[in-house]
């Protein structure tokens, strides 16, 4: 039987951003596919929405390959027998280098995942969306602050890929915008992460400064508030909206 809550899967769930999207998808209503290359991650994931009384089942999903993408999306469609909405948030970075001190290797995984990945999400997402009665027919792409902008603090690579996940955003939500399914972006600025306080115990007191002031609030986001707008996006209230590229930076890119 299908079921009676509309249903989301988010990529990159286990950890981070993507974590607090699914769990703000489950507390909105929604039945969650908990997606990522970590497994045992994105079980626990899945467990903690269910202990909150919510639905969720943790997969594991690999977004460079199409294989794992498509059997990913058929086992969520197999438990709940529908797909609504659709969160793209899996991604990597890597440090930053000059242009011409970035290795191919790195070019290649960061567009791998972070470009490519969203390709293929949202080529086997649409089907799904598309043969689904009534969906709300929602895609959230999770891009960057610097998927806006310039930016010389962060690899050419991840800048490079971030605006082609904006571009594909748009791009994707002209040819579907007759069709019933809406297709945007959020870009968040300096989140405070799990991983980016790793990245913190490294490097000091002076980058967590440095971070901060890129946002006019001069703080950090909170990945909450990341995923209020996505789960925004994501119902039935945004319903007039598609092809946006929202930022969520705290006045980064208002400067």
């Amino acid at each position: 039987m299908p079921s009676s809550k509309p249903v989301a899967v988010v990529t990159g769930a286990a950890h981070g951003i993507g974590r607090a999207i699914a769990l703000s998808l489950g507390r909105s209503g929604f039945s969650v596919g908990v997606l990522d290359l970590d497994e045992n991650g994105a079980g626990a994931t899945a467990a903690e929405l269910c202990r909150a009384g919510a639905d969720a089942v943790g997969v594991h999903c690999d977004v460079r390959s199409a294989a794992s993408v498509r059997s990913a999306l058929d086992a969520v469609r197999s438990a709940y027998g529908r797909l609504d909405s659709a969160v793209n948030n899996a991604g990597l970075g890597t440090k930053a280098v000059d242009l011409a001190d970035l290795t191919e290797q790195d070019w290649d995984l960061v567009l791998d995942v972070d470009l490519r990945g969203v390709y293929l999400s949202m080529k086997y997402e649409l089907p799904h969306l598309l043969e689904t009665p009534d969906a709300i027919g929602s895609i959230v792409n999770i891009a960057s602050a610097v998927g806006l902008t310039g930016s010389a603090d962060n690899s050419p690579a991840y800048v490079a890929a971030k605006h082609g996940v904006v571009g594909l955003t748009k791009s994707a939500a002209l040819q579907y915008a007759t069709r019933g399914i809406r297709v945007n972006a959020v870009c968040p600025g300096v989140i405070d992460t799990p991983g980016l306080q790793r990245r913190l115990v490294r490097t000091g007191p002076e980058d967590a400064r440095q971070l901060q002031n890129k946002q006019a609030m001069e703080r950090m986001g909170d990945p909450g508030e990341v995923a209020a707008a996505v789960t925004w996006l994501c119902g039935r209230t945004a319903t007039f909206v598609t092809g946006t590229a929202i930022p969520v930076d705290g006045g980064w890119t208002a400067r």
